[in-house]
């Protein structure tokens, strides 16, 4: 694991009730009851030991919250994915963090962490579950997003894959999954083992992770995006 992704993912799971918790809370109700916590670190930092009683699998350095409540032409009293940008940051620095706020996005210093605010069709939380005040995506909503997201990304990540393959021990996965490119070389235990914790590699071991990366390449089509 790359030193800097490294610092990122040990900072995220010292302070990650701060950033996620105590932040948003102080934006206020509405805010706070406008967003998810979604994407890989909400799995890897709360529902694999929240739902499955797991250690987090693979490391992540991010932070994403969905807008459940944007500002859009079927909702024109909503609030704007800067606006809670705006507010999260004065919240951050309310609990003595250093911040930088790029329209949507905020930078969390010293390690340049990404908090980002967006609303996506593609990615609504279709199940959620509270911890401590917080809404975070359910792992089965998620499960269907990330599978989504290997054709609609302009690049297949391996993260995203890392994250199949785990929830993929949790729930079946679908008959015929369309990707943009071969996976193949991605699910190489070489290019996925620099993302793992010490927990993820034990659990992909004990797991068969062949068998797990097997599985998944054999279902996949590739459709080439044009």
């Amino acid at each position: 694991m790359e030193v800097d992704f490294s610092k990122k993912w040990a900072f995220l799971r010292q302070y990650g009730d701060v950033l996620t918790g105590d932040a948003v809370r102080r934006m206020g109700r509405r805010m706070q009851n406008s967003l998810v916590f979604t994407g890989g670190t909400s799995l890897h930092l709360y529902s694999a030991r929240l739902i499955f009683g797991d250690a987090p699998i693979r490391a992540s350095e991010d932070l994403d919250f969905f807008n459940r409540d944007s500002l859009l032409l079927e909702n024109p009293g909503g609030i704007r994915e800067e606006e809670l940008a705006l507010a999260y940051s004065k919240a951050l620095r309310g609990l003595s963090f250093e911040s930088e706020r790029r329209g949507s996005m905020v930078l969390v210093r010293p390690h340049g962490i990404k908090a980002e605010f967006f609303y996506d069709s593609r990615a609504f939380p279709t199940k959620t579950y509270a911890h401590k005040g917080l809404s975070i995506i359910h792992p089965e909503a998620l499960f269907r997003i990330k599978l989504g997201m290997l054709s609609s990304r302009e690049s297949v990540s391996v993260r995203d894959l890392i994250d199949v393959l785990y929830l993929s021990t949790k729930y079946p996965l679908p008959r015929r999954i369309i990707a943009g490119e071969d996976v193949c070389p991605l699910l190489e235990w070489s290019a996925v083992e620099d993302y793992l914790t010490g927990e993820g590699e034990e659990y992909f071991k004990k797991n068969g992770y062949q068998k797990l990366a097997g599985n998944l390449a054999e279902r996949v089509e590739v459709h080439e995006k044009d």
